[in-house]
């Protein structure tokens, strides 16, 4: 094996392991979703999928940026009662299970609970602001209150939205979308990088030494 070949091996091994140590950094946190992807749920089990209706609940993007959530949507969401739009976004902090916001939106629901927590479990700040979930045009905006309590706001360790058209709840028949988001979805990813890295470089290491010899 050529030396400049095993150096640039050596070269992509190092970056691939930085690269799994080191946080992707950007301005926002963006989450697409296809259009025309609504299912029917009948009986509270998936009866048709991927169904172009409803466009209201029919999610296109979930962005972060600043101190804003963004959601869009293919027509302009809206306040009635056979609607609603769930959102959840877990904070990575001391506590990530107890680090979360969660919003409703509603023809009668209007909300945004925040709870922090330390490492113990308890709570360092539990908060509801009512009122404050706007829409404009395509999208629906979601405030992020106490944002100085959460160490990466463009970070988030899982998200999920849902967002419904019941045509009769109690009889579990509704139209849904949703877009789900877990960061570390496959934990033993960063082990086998490191794992490969590391033999991959005492395996080149073995070579260079033979040649010297």
């Amino acid at each position: 094996m050529r030396k400049k070949t095993m150096i640039g091996i050596f070269g992509l091994i190092i970056c691939l392991m930085i690269i799994q140590i080191s946080p992707i950094r950007g301005a926002n946190f963006k989450r697409d979703d296809p259009s025309g992807d609504v299912n029917y749920h009948t009986n509270f089990t998936i009866a048709s999928y991927s169904l172009n209706v409803y466009p209201e609940i029919d999610l296109t993007s979930l962005e972060i940026e600043g101190e804003i959530i963004t959601l869009s949507f293919v027509a302009a969401p809206v306040a009635d009662a056979n609607y609603l739009y769930k959102i959840f976004i877990f904070w990575i902090g001391d506590d990530a299970v107890g680090n979360w916001t969660k919003y409703l939106f509603s023809d009668s629901e209007n909300s945004v609970h925040t709870r922090i927590e330390d490492s113990t479990g308890g709570a360092i700040m539990d908060e509801t602001q009512t009122g404050v979930i706007d829409t404009a045009g395509l999208t629906m905006l979601l405030p992020i209150y106490n944002s100085s309590m959460i160490p990466n706001i463009s970070n988030p360790g899982a998200v999920s939205v849902f967002t419904y058209y019941y045509v009769d709840q109690e009889g579990g028949e509704s139209y849904q979308d949703d877009i789900i988001y877990v960061s570390g979805l496959f934990p033993g990813f960063t082990f086998w990088i490191t794992m490969t890295g590391i033999a991959t470089i005492a395996v080149i290491g073995l070579i260079i030494k033979r040649k010297k010899n």
